[in-house]
C-alpha cells in the first residue's frame, strides 16, 4: 500500500517549476518523492492487512451520533487547514498611521532578508499543516475505533501505516522547501526590475505549493472517512 505520489498535484506543481530552470539546476522530482516502504515496513504493514481481512465481513457502520460528529470534525478540519493555506496567500499587512508616515518604500526589495522572511512563513504554515493534519486524522481514527469489526481494524491498519510512514514522510516535506529559492530568483529574475511583482508572484506560488502538500497529507484520511460513511 503506497500513496500514489506520482499523479499527485505537488509532483506536477514541482516538475512545472523545474521545467522554468536551467539544465543544471533541475532536481529529481520523482527521486524525492518516491520509495515509502522498505522491507521491513514491507513484514509490519502485512501484519497489519492479515487482522484486516480477519475482520467480520458484515458492512458495519457508525452509530448516528459518530456518524454525524465524523461529518462535522472533517468538515471543520478541513475548512481550518484550507484557511492555513488562504492566510499564506494573503499580503502581509501594511503599516499605519505615523509607523507608515515614516516609513518609506524601499527603491529595492532586499532579496536576500525579504527571501529568509518568506523562507520561514513557508516553513511555518507547512509545521502547521503536519501538526492540524495529524490532530484531525487521530480524531477520525477514535471515532472509527468505537465501531466494530473492520472500521475498527481499519482504524488500527491506519494508525500502523501512519507510524510506518512517519519518517519518510517526514524527509519528503523537509526536502521541498529546497525548491523555494530557484523559484525565487526565477520571479525575481522574470519581474525585470519589478521587485514587488516578483514577491507577489513568489507568493502565489508558494500558495499552490501549500495547496498540493494537503491535498497528499489529506489523502489517508479521506480514505478513512469515506470508508466510515459506506461501512466496510
Amino acid at each position: 500500500m503506497q500513496y500514489r505520489i506520482n499523479r499527485c498535484a505537488l509532483q506536477a506543481l514541482l516538475q512545472r517549476w523545474q521545467r522554468d530552470l536551467p539544465p543544471g539546476d533541475i532536481q529529481d522530482v520523482a527521486q524525492r518523492l518516491s520509495q515509502w516502504l522498505g522491507a521491513m515496513d514491507a513484514v509490519r504493514l502485512d501484519a497489519a492487512m492479515r487482522t484486516l481481512e480477519s475482520a467480520p465481513a458484515e458492512r458495519v457502520a457508525l452509530s448516528q451520533r459518530d456518524g454525524d460528529l465524523l461529518d462535522v470534525r472533517w468538515e471543520q478540519g478541513v475548512q481550518e487547514l484550507r484557511a492555513l493555506v488562504a492566510q499564506h496567500g494573503a499580503p502581509e499587512p501594511a503599516p499605519r498611521g505615523r509607523a507608515a508616515r515614516l516609513a518609506p518604500l524601499p527603491a529595492v526589495v532586499p532579496e536576500a532578508p525579504v527571501f529568509a522572511a518568506q523562507h520561514k512563513r513557508y516553513l511555518l504554515t507547512q509545521k502547521q499543516l503536519a501538526t492540524q493534519t495529524a490532530r484531525l486524522r487521530e480524531g477520525v481514527r477514535q471515532l472509527l475505533a468505537r465501531s466494530t469489526g473492520a472500521l475498527r481494524a481499519l482504524a488500527a491498519l491506519d494508525a500502523v501505516m501512519e507510524t510506518m510512514l512517519a519518517a519518510r514522510e517526514q524527509a519528503v516535506w523537509a526536502a521541498i522547501p529546497a525548491f523555494l529559492e530557484p523559484r525565487w530568483h526565477w520571479h525575481m529574475q522574470a519581474a525585470s526590475g519589478l521587485p514587488t511583482v516578483g514577491v507577489r508572484g513568489f507568493e502565489q506560488d508558494v500558495q499552490a505549493l501549500l495547496a498540493a502538500e494537503l491535498e497528499l497529507r489529506l489523502m489517508p484520511l479521506q480514505g478513512l472517512v469515506e470508508a466510515a460513511r459506506k461501512g466496510t
